[in-house]
């Protein structure tokens, strides 16, 4: 092999390496902050499009999305929740309500006026609360990737719960009765008398 060949070797060697470290750094920095070059955005409305969201890389937008809901790294389960924007050119915010708080055994919080509303809605049991506002010591992180929600909050703040249980909050209880016999002896029966609670929309 020629010296000018084994030359254009190691320059094209060492051209590769300088194009990964630049292109590894760019990836740590972009991670931090996304900037966004509206040249490549094609069309008379590539003006008009409000890039400053995507600035802090994946953003929610608006709408209502099935979400899995973990309360203090507890699985808590899947609801339909509703992100709202706030008006601060960031990701649209989840709307935690009183309602859903008590779905998920976390305490009411009081506030007066909008004091820690997000959102006024008609019924002030579905108001958009800011949490973080009215709890102190609470957060809350949505992952897109992964449609998950992870609300946290100190213990005092949790209500006790229990399996099977049914909160009267969420419905009307129903109590049914059935009976079984158990022994029969001449003359006479004895039954054992159960009690069967069921819940049925308010």
């Amino acid at each position: 092999m020629s010296r000018v060949s084994k030359k254009c070797q190691i320059s094209q060697l060492a051209w590769a390496i300088a194009c990964c470290i630049m292109t590894s750094g760019h990836q740590a920095w972009a991670e931090e902050s996304l900037e966004f070059d509206r040249t490549f955005l094609m069309g008379g409305a590539a003006n008009g499009i409000d890039l400053d969201r995507y600035a802090n890389g994946n953003a929610t937008l608006p709408g209502t999305y099935d979400v899995g809901v973990n309360v203090n790294n507890k699985t808590a389960g899947n609801m339909k929740l509703t992100f709202i924007d706030v008006g601060d050119k960031r990701s649209a915010r989840a709307c935690i309500t009183p309602s859903m708080l008590m779905r998920l055994h976390i305490r009411q919080p009081e506030y007066k006026d909008n004091e820690g509303i997000l959102q006024k809605r008609n019924d002030d049991i579905e108001n958009c609360l800011d949490l973080a506002k009215l709890i102190p010591q609470s957060s809350i992180e949505y992952n897109a990737n992964d449609q998950l929600l992870n609300i946290s909050v100190p213990q005092a703040w949790e209500e006790k719960s229990y399996s099977n249980y049914i909160d009267p909050r969420f419905g009307k209880m129903v109590l049914t009765r059935q009976c079984y016999p158990i022994m029969q002896t001449p003359g006479i029966m004895s039954s054992l008398m159960t009690l069967t609670i069921a819940s049925t929309p308010a």
